[in-house]
C-alpha cells in the first residue's frame, strides 16, 4: 500500500501541469506584446511598422497641431513661451 501511494504521488497531475503551462504561455505573450508596443514609442522605425497594423495604428496617429495648440493656450493664459 505504501509503495502504490508513493507511485501515485510521483506521477505529476496533468491538470495542474497544463494550467501552469497555459499561465506561463499567456504571461510570455503579454510581456512580448508589451515590449513590442513600448518599443514603438522609443524607436521611430518600429512606430512606422506598428502604425501599419490595424487597431494599433490608432495609438500612433499624430496630431501636428498638438504642440501649437498647447503653445497658444499657454500664451493666452499669460505664460511666456519660446517659439
Amino acid at each position: 500500500m505504501g509503495i502504490e501511494k508513493a507511485k501515485q504521488e510521483m506521477i505529476p497531475n496533468k491538470k495542474k501541469t497544463s494550467i501552469k503551462r497555459w499561465i506561463y504561455g499567456s504571461l510570455v505573450v503579454i510581456v512580448m506584446l508589451c515590449l513590442f508596443i513600448s518599443s514603438a514609442f522609443v524607436l521611430p522605425t518600429m512606430a512606422q511598422v506598428v502604425s501599419k497594423i490595424p487597431y494599433l495604428n490608432k495609438i500612433f496617429v499624430s496630431n501636428d497641431n498638438f504642440l501649437t495648440d498647447i503653445s497658444d493656450t499657454l500664451d493666452k493664459n499669460g505664460y511666456p513661451v519660446q517659439k
